[in-house]
Formats: structure tokens, C-alpha cells, sequence
């Protein structure tokens, strides 16, 4: 496995999921937008009065990020593994609830947005 290492993720709301994410792999500085997707979901009590925020682990998709620089790559389930551990031990789990003003529709019952 190659030498992969932490250096920044930039995402905040309202799309903390859409920051870019750099790494260090072997001495060489990668960055990956786009492709952390968040574990949390906002949901709300049918009625739209209250709403909750529940947070949960980062999820890593490099094959979200569609750059040229990162296309021959081509992480090994061990590396992708690492960096989400990595991931998880350096960004705060969150769920802005974002996509929640961008998606949110009125008449959806279940109440549930991801």
C-alpha cells in the first residue's frame, strides 16, 4: 500500500459534501472534489415544524471526482479503506442540511432527506 496521508478537506455549508479533499499520496498532493459524501440525513416530523440533523461517518467516492490528475490513480480497496479512516479521524462527521433547501419538497410524507 502506498504512503497516504491527511492534508485538508474545505467543504462547509450549505455543501459541506462538495469540498475538496487533499491528500498526500507517496510525497505527491492529490486533491478529490467532491468526493466525500456525508453518513447523516435530516429528517422532520411530518409536519415541517421541526426538523433533525443526525450525523453519522463519511462515506469517500474518488470516483465522483472526474478530474484528469486523478484518473490513473487507480486506489486499491485497502487505500480507499485508509482513507476513510483517514477522513473520519480528521473531518467532523456533519450534515449541513444544504441539499435539504435545495431538494426540500412539501408534499414528500416520508420526511427524510440524505
Amino acid at each position: 500500500m502506498r504512503d497516504i496521508e491527511f492534508v485538508s478537506y474545505d467543504g462547509k455549508y450549505p455543501n459541506l459534501c462538495s469540498g475538496t479533499l487533499v491528500l498526500r499520496i507517496d510525497g505527491e498532493v492529490h486533491s478529490f472534489r467532491n468526493a466525500l459524501q456525508s453518513g447523516g440525513m435530516v429528517t422532520h416530523d411530518g409536519k415541517y415544524n421541526h426538523w433533525n440533523v443526525y450525523c453519522d461517518e463519511w462515506e469517500f467516492h474518488p470516483e465522483n471526482d472526474f478530474s484528469e490528475e486523478n484518473q490513473d490513480l487507480n486506489l486499491t480497496d485497502s487505500e480507499k479503506k485508509w482513507i476513510r479512516m483517514l477522513i473520519n479521524e480528521n473531518v467532523e462527521w456533519g450534515c449541513c442540511g444544504g441539499c435539504v433547501e435545495k431538494h426540500w419538497q412539501p408534499e414528500d410524507p416520508d420526511g427524510l432527506y440524505y
